[in-house]
Formats: C-alpha cells, sequence, structure tokens
C-alpha cells in the first residue's frame, strides 16, 4: 500500500502502512541483556565487590557470561547501559553506598547513594544510565562499594544490570 494519506499535523501512526523496499536507520538495537542478582550478596566495608549478575532475563547474543557483558564480534557502536542496586544496612550520616562500571577491568562511570538520615536498617536505591562508545571485545562489569563500618546487603530482588546496542544514531 502507497503513502497516500498525510495528515496536516504528520503521519497518523494508528495506520496500517506496507513497506515494499528496504527502511534504513530503525536499527534493532541488539545486542541486549538484562540480568539480575541471582541472590542477596553481601558487601564489605571499604571494599569494591563486582556484583554476580547471575540470572538473565534476556540475552539476544549470548554476549553476557561470567557476570559480565563482552561486546560481540562486530557488533562495536554506542550503547545505552544501566544498573540498579539496592542495599540495606545500618548507615550513619555522610556514609556512602557507591555502583560504578568497569570497562576492561578499569573504573569508569560512578553513581552514588547517600543517606542523610542516620537511620537504621535503612533501603537505598542506587540508579544509573550511561551512553558509552565500546568497540569489539570490550567487556563491561558491575561493582558496589560502601562505606558504613559494616557490612551491607544486596538485595538480588531490586538488583539488575542491563545494556543496549543503538540502533541508528
Amino acid at each position: 500500500m502507497a503513502l497516500t494519506k498525510v495528515q496536516a499535523e504528520g503521519v497518523n501512526l494508528a495506520d496500517t502502512f506496507a513497506f515494499s523496499g528496504t527502511v534504513s536507520g530503525a536499527g534493532d538495537n541488539t545486542p541486549s541483556f538484562y540480568g539480575i542478582l541471582a541472590s542477596d550478596q553481601t558487601l564489605n566495608n571499604g571494599a569494591w565487590t563486582k556484583l554476580l549478575i547471575a540470572t538473565e532475563s534476556w540475552d539476544t547474543d549470548s554476549a553476557f557470561a561470567s557476570n559480565k557483558f563482552t561486546v560481540p564480534s562486530g557488533k562495536g557502536g554506542k550503547y545505552v547501559i544501566g544498573f540498579s542496586i539496592a542495599t540495606n544496612a545500618t548507615m550513619d550520616s555522610g556514609e556512602r553506598h557507591i555502583g560504578k562500571l568497569y570497562i576492561n577491568g578499569s573504573a569508569t562511570t560512578i553513581s552514588v547513594a547517600n543517606d542523610w538520615s542516620g537511620a537504621t536498617n535503612q533501603d537505598l536505591f542506587i540508579n544509573h544510565t550511561t551512553l558509552l562508545n565500546l568497540s569489539e571485545d570490550d567487556y563491561i562489569e558491575l561493582y558496589a562499594f560502601q562505606n558504613d563500618g559494616g557490612t551491607a546487603n544486596i538485595m538480588a530482588v531490586h538488583t539488575s544490570f542491563w545494556a543496549f546496542k543503538l540502533g541508528a544514531v
């Protein structure tokens, strides 16, 4: 069906269109993955800890393994990468819980959650999204840190790590 009807304000997206030929610039946003913590994990005071993201909801290119995402062959480009980390700990004002992405073993973007209330058994949620230009075979891992003086609990039910490649930029 040829495009015969264009409204003054634009194309009516409720209409059905049949295309012949090639539609370019649309991209499919793969590879992509979404993983969650397999079970609660202990986060020791003062040490960066790799999070054990072992349960995958999806992994389009089988690129997520051993708690890291590796850019598949021929799939370099711009990626949207994000994480959510949920912790529970007894904290005082000014103590921090931090999430950080590592690329090829080196620290990169960071996201911080502070507890200013000093309440005990405080749940903290760290959410972070970034855009990175990645090359074939680059790998990304998720780490967390806390300095509340004891141990913190990373809650599996609210902790996730995900990424997808931008189709056409």
